[in-house]
């Protein structure tokens, strides 16, 4: 298990705003050696990861449209969002879309039936890297 060492430099303070400008980085200041005189391992920094967006309609269990529009929340640093919906009723799974925006509409990608039940997901995405999936459920009246 490799363990992950991070150098703070600490760079100046500002008197007027008295804020302490420290960084940390991966890669050691020039000549640093460890206490045993090699030295420091090298690690890469951390992945970035955005947190899962906020579902905001439709509502957990609400009944709509069959030309429902699916919202989220903008997930900070996100470029894209992977879009997921599944029809629960029929055991269908429509796969994901990708989407640039916190909006999409499955119509006329998927058609939505009525009576039937929805789930949908969505997940935050940073240079392949994405959050954990944030699901909801609605039916089509």
């Amino acid at each position: 298990m490799r363990s992950s060492r991070w150098f703070l430099t600490t760079v100046g303070l500002m008197a007027a705003g008295l804020v302490l400008l420290v960084f940390a980085t991966a890669q050691p200041p020039a000549g640093t050696v460890q206490a045993d005189g090699s030295s420091p391992t090298v690690t890469p920094p951390p992945v970035f990861i955005p947190p899962a967006p906020t579902l905001i309609s439709p509502a957990y269990g609400a009944t709509v449209s069959s030309t429902v529009t699916l919202r989220w929340s903008a997930s900070f640093g996100a470029t894209y969002y992977l879009v997921g919906i599944t029809d629960m009723t029929a055991g269908i799974d429509f796969g994901t879309a990708t989407v640039a925006t916190t909006s999409w509409t499955p119509y006329p990608n998927v058609r939505l039936r009525s009576g039937h039940v929805y789930v949908w997901t969505v997940q935050a995405c940073y240079s392949g890297e994405c959050s954990s999936a944030s699901s909801s459920a609605f039916s089509v009246r």
